[in-house]
Formats: structure tokens, sequence, C-alpha cells
């Protein structure tokens, strides 16, 4: 015997003026809720058993790179809100892109046609290097056949206001879920990208609305982890870095004193914190290309780690590799 538990977790009640979109209004009264409490009693079936029959998956999404998947136990986890943070240049959309492509195979790199669903804010993806990295991918892996459907699998959308945001994670992609589309990879590049929009001017010039900022951060979080939860979906979102003086640790000789965007307020909303951070250090193999230093801040999964990786024509691969 054995029981299994599913609690509704608490529901924002709250809602903004401005920056709330139309469609949000309407889709937050028809959108599907949280079923309530339920406890199973499940009488000659093991908790494997169960989950298979459920249809609860515990696929990982491999990042291709053998150092890194290690340190992931396997890559990026379903069911979770994934913060990938970094300084400009540290490589995080380029980690997102590929991503994106090897949620197209599974752990064996056997192609397995999975979707996801990819928002720009700040800027729109970089095309070029999408066509680059696909076009090594699909060598690499003999994928010349499923060129057409690959692209069909990769929903690609840019999100230039809050309004555009908030239509798409509301409207589109929570339609498309709705409907039954299997969408198994929701990445959000960068959640710090949009934010600008709260800030308003004063009679002493412009300030950011911190609490219009707050209430929006929350209830996007609650509807990412939705989504992650509800759809056994793997949320990756990017976020910028700024000075701080709160974390002040020794990294590669020397001190890092740069923190997550968005405050605390944003950190409590993360299930797990990976760092990417550029290295002052030449790759001998591959001149002109420095190394990178990937490193888990905190997960409810993993223990704390660390390893060097470079990016190359391919992508992101590992240090020496």
């Amino acid at each position: 015997f054995f029981f299994l538990m599913i609690r509704r977790p608490p529901r924002s009640t709250q809602s903004r003026s401005s920056a709330a979109s139309d469609v949000y209004k309407r889709q937050v009264s028809t959108q599907s809720t949280w079923e309530p409490e339920r406890v199973f009693h499940i009488e000659g079936e093991s908790a494997l058993e169960f989950c298979e029959r459920e249809g609860i998956s515990d696929f990982k999404i491999s990042t291709g790179v053998t150092s890194i998947d290690k340190m992931l136990n396997g890559g990026i986890a379903p069911k979770l809100l994934t913060e990938i943070c970094g300084e400009a240049g540290s490589g995080k959309s380029q980690f997102c892109i590929q991503l994106m492509l090897r949620n197209l195979l599974d752990e064996k790199d056997k192609y397995v046609g999975r979707m996801s669903y990819y928002i720009s804010t700040q800027k729109p993806m970089s095309e070029s290097r999408l066509i680059q990295m696909k076009a090594s991918f699909i060598r690499k892996y003999r994928l010349a056949s499923a060129a057409a459907e690959m692209n069909r699998l990769m929903i690609i959308k840019h999100a230039m206001t809050i309004k555009d945001f908030e239509t798409i994670i509301y409207g589109d992609l929570n339609d498309k879920v709705q409907s039954g589309e299997k969408i198994s990879l929701l990445i959000i590049d960068s959640i710090a990208g949009i934010t600008d929009e709260f800030i308003r001017e004063t009679n002493s010039g412009f300030a950011m609305d911190f609490n219009e900022r707050s209430d929006a951060l929350k209830e996007w979080a609650q509807t990412l982890k939705r989504y992650a939860y509800q759809y056994n979906m793997a949320v990756v979102v990017t976020n910028n870095v700024k000075t701080g003086f709160k974390e002040d640790f020794r990294e590669e000789g020397r001190f890092d004193k740069t923190a997550p965007s968005l405050g605390l307020l944003w950190s409590n909303q993360v299930n797990e914190r990976i760092k990417l951070k550029k290295l002052k250090i030449n790759d001998p193999e591959n001149p002109g290309s420095k190394r990178r230093l990937i490193k888990i801040k905190f997960s409810p999964r993993l223990p704390r780690g660390n390893c060097q990786y470079q990016i190359v024509e391919e992508g992101i691969v590992g240090a020496g590799e």
C-alpha cells in the first residue's frame, strides 16, 4: 500500500490594472484550475506502476554536454521552474537554443520529436545562430529526414511588451496545452527583459514601481509552475545579473559580487537556479574561445557543483572536448 497526496497550492486573487492585458483578464477566469486535494489508496500497485499508468514521466532534457549532464543528474528536469542566470556573453541564450534542440532527442540520443515553446523578450532570438546550431545538430545526429518536422516542433515567439508576453502565456500557450499539444519544454529568455516597463515617471524622475512588479512576477511564476506541474513540462527562464553585496564568495581565485536581478521575491519563486559565468581562461585547443563556468546555486534535487564549458560553432561543449 502507498498513499499519494496532491495538494492544491494557493492562488493569488490580486490583479493588476494598467499592466494586465485584456487577454489575461479573459483567460484567468477560463483557464483550467488545479484539482482539489485527493488521496489515492492503491492496493497491489507500486509507486512506479502508478506513475507509469498516470503518465507521470521523469524524463530529463540533456544539454548534450557529458560533464554538465552529470552535474545535473541527466539534464533539466520537468515540473520545476529552473532559472539560468548570468552576465552578458556568458551563453544563456545559446544554452537555451541547445536545450530546445536536445529536447528533440531522448537520453540515448534517439529522435523522439518533443515540442518546445521559446519566448524571447529583450530582443528576438538570433535566427542566424539558430540556423548554425541546428545545421550542426542535424549533421551530428543524422536527422536530415526530420528537418522539416523540427521546424514545426520548435515554436518561437517574441514579446516586446508585458501585454505581448501575457497574450502569449495566457492566450496562445494556454490554448495549445489545453487542446492537447504536448509541449515538454518552455523557455523564457529573459524574465527580466520585460520588467523595465514597470519603471514609472515621478516628480523626481523615473523609478521602478516595485509593488506592481512584485505582483506581476508572482502571477507569472505561479502560472509557469502550474504549466510545469500540470503538463509535465520543463520550464526554463533566463535572468540577468547585477552587482550585489550579499553574495561575496570566492570563485576561480577572485571575488564574485554579482547577484541575479529581480531581488529576493523572484528568487523565492524559482525552484532551481543555475549560474553561468565568464572566466579569464583561454582554451588551448580553441584559440580565441574563453572558458566559462556553470554552477548550481540551489536545487531541491541536486547538490552544489560546477564545471567548465566553452562556446564553439556547434554550440556549448565541455571544456577541452
